[in-house]
């Protein structure tokens, strides 16, 4: 099983983060309905006017807040990387933090997600 997670901080380039970006852009360049993803998730296919090509979108909701939004290589390429999926959140003073993972790690996103903000705050506060 694969189990190993990519962590890159960047100063932030974008106003939103992949959440804050779902429904003013990604959700005008995926194809519904979607399907059934794990974890309760649903997965769309990007429409061929996207860019995104050969990607997935998994959106998974989070009441009272904005949806977890990931990005996921699909095909063959999907299968050839230990990380396929991505995804960016705001951390700390306009920090990006971008973090690659297992699609395996899906089922499982809203322990994935709280870990990952766990840890950003924790290293963040170390480096100060």
């Amino acid at each position: 099983a694969k189990s190993i997670v990519f962590l890159s901080f960047e100063q932030q380039m974008m106003s939103r983060d992949m959440s804050g970006r779902f429904a003013p852009i990604y959700s005008a360049l995926i194809t519904r309905p979607g399907t059934a993803g794990p974890g309760g998730t649903m997965i769309y296919g990007f429409n061929e006017k996207s860019g995104y090509l050969n990607e997935v979108l998994v959106v998974g909701n989070r009441p009272g807040k904005e949806p977890f939004v990931a990005r996921c290589l699909s095909g063959p390429s999907a299968d050839q990387s230990l990380a396929p999926c991505e995804r960016d959140i705001q951390v700390g003073d306009e920090l990006s933090l971008t973090y690659r993972f297992p699609r395996e790690f899906l089922g499982d996103w809203q322990a994935l997600d709280a870990a990952i903000a766990t840890e950003a705050g924790r290293v963040l506060k170390a480096g100060r």
